[in-house]
């Protein structure tokens, strides 16, 4: 949700955020559009014990 950066004055005052804080990411909701050619690419995706470190996390990547 990089966008947020370039809309940060607009999105601040939509949601009534002061100034004095900074926005530090966004979340998306909302439902894909199935019929669209890009929401039908799926990537695989390498282990999380190969691109996550826990520090101070014992047994949470554990199945």
């Amino acid at each position: 949700m990089t966008m947020l950066g370039f809309y940060a004055d607009t999105i601040r005052e939509f949601l009534g955020v002061p100034e004095e804080l900074k926005l530090l990411f966004g979340i998306s909701f909302g439902t894909a559009n199935e019929t669209a050619a890009v929401n039908n690419i799926r990537m695989g995706r390498i282990p999380l014990e190969q691109s996550v470190v826990l520090h101070g996390t014992p047994g949470v990547l554990d199945a």
